[in-house]
């Protein structure tokens, strides 16, 4: 029965704690942009979908995808279709 009463306890004030942490040691990026090298701060409600997308950036189709990087929440980068391969660049949170 104790067991359980901890086991509530954590579940319901530390682990929500943790998550909400600021993140350590990884530097920010420019406000609204991201790449695989920087943390993103985003508002709870507004993280950007996990997986390919297509857009327009500057009137060319680009796949835009969100990374999960290392000690942060999301990064994203956008790719053009090349002849030799992706080219990425830090592109900004929808």
């Amino acid at each position: 029965m104790f067991v359980s009463r901890v086991f509530i306890a954590l579940t319901a004030f530390v682990l929500p704690l943790a998550f909400a942490a600021p993140q350590v040691g990884v530097a920010q990026c420019p406000p609204g942009e991201g790449n695989l090298n920087c943390c993103n701060e985003i508002p709870s409600g507004d993280l950007p979908q996990i997986g390919w997308t297509l857009g327009s950036w500057d009137g060319v189709r680009v796949e835009c995808k969100a990374f999960p990087a290392k000690d942060c929440t999301f990064a994203t980068a956008c790719c053009e279709p090349g002849s030799q391969g992706l080219t990425c660049e830090a592109a900004p949170i929808a």
